[in-house]
């Protein structure tokens, strides 16, 4: 807009000689299409693994071809969200996910809070869905950037955490028993939800907590307690039934909620494949481990063990 307003000032003057603006207007708009572009890119993809949606990714390929011929390093926004678009969409995403994650370290010092939350969330969408598939490696990581982008706000959004950042927080301290983090965790931050989003988030969190510790009636006492308003509650909260129930022996509970479960995910079109997937391999392998736990160990475990999008694995294998 600045080259612009020069060059127009340059055409008043009547003045046959080479100006600069008008260049300079071309080159800072392909600057700023090509940040915008990239943005709203890796947006697309982040988000589709999340809902089910059908973006159209118009001119992905044409900007991966032309940014790779290019010098990007002096234009921060356009550097990041390459390498981001990149760990998004190649089939080896590691050396471009690291790329990213350097220039996060930097990118507190050019870009405003809004962004960086953003940024954070992109770090942290990406490891969550690598642990989906089996890469448990990377729970530490997560939780690292978590307690990171909470403690410094900026994954704090007008001073609050969303009940899915929370949420996560307490699923990774849980994996890596971190148990009297987790209450802490649930006790210091709750606050910090918005007032509606805090009784649900409160009482599942504790569920989950209670589960871990085996306090299974304290479990209960807190998932009852739960409205389940969010598919990922409702989720979350059955599965944790099914552990609940496989655990104290309850039989005919948990057959009839592996039997409902299973329809309900094989016919629930609004969640996305890559979410419903680790549920329903987890609810068909229980099944299996309670038919058949003690005869079929050794197939179990190595099936366990081989299925890459498997929620709760470690407690299937504990099971087993």
């Amino acid at each position: 807009m600045l080259a612009d307003v020069a060059d127009a000032h340059f055409t008043t003057k009547n003045e046959r000689r080479f100006d600069a603006a008008l260049q300079d207007a071309a080159d800072y708009f392909d600057l700023f299409y090509l940040s915008k572009k990239l943005k709203y890119l890796c947006q697309m993809l982040d988000r589709q693994q999340v809902v089910s949606a059908d973006y159209q990714l118009h001119f992905l390929e044409e900007l991966k071809t032309y940014l790779s011929n290019q010098v990007i390093a002096d234009t921060p926004a356009i550097a990041i969200y390459y390498q981001l678009l990149l760990a998004l969409t190649e089939p080896e995403p590691t050396p471009y996910f690291h790329a990213f994650r350097q220039l996060l370290q930097t990118a507190a010092k050019v870009f405003p809070a809004e962004e960086m939350r953003l940024l954070y969330q992109f770090a942290i969408n990406f490891r969550v869905r690598q642990i989906r598939f089996g890469a448990k490696e990377y729970i530490d990581d997560v939780l690292s950037l978590y307690r990171e982008g909470v403690e410094s706000e900026v994954l704090l959004d007008n001073g609050h955490i969303t009940p899915w950042t929370f949420k996560n927080m307490v699923k990774l301290g849980l994996g890596l028993q971190q148990y009297d983090w987790v209450q802490q965790f649930v006790t210091d931050y709750i606050s910090k939800l918005e007032a509606d989003k805090r009784e649900d988030a409160y009482h599942f969190n504790l569920a989950d907590l209670y589960y871990h510790r085996k306090e299974y009636n304290q479990a209960l006492q807190h998932f009852n307690q739960v409205a389940f308003s969010d598919i990922y509650y409702h989720l979350g909260a059955k599965v944790m039934l099914l552990k609940i129930y496989y655990e104290t022996q309850e039989t005919e509970a948990l057959a009839s909620l592996i039997s409902t479960f299973r329809v309900f995910l094989q016919r629930n079109k609004s969640v996305p494949k890559e979410v419903k997937t680790p549920y329903l391999n987890f609810v068909n392998i229980l099944y299996e481990l309670f038919r058949h736990g003690k005869k079929r160990s050794k197939i179990l475990r190595e099936k366990i063990a081989n299925t890459p999008m498997l929620t709760d694995q470690s407690c299937l294998l504990a099971q087993l």
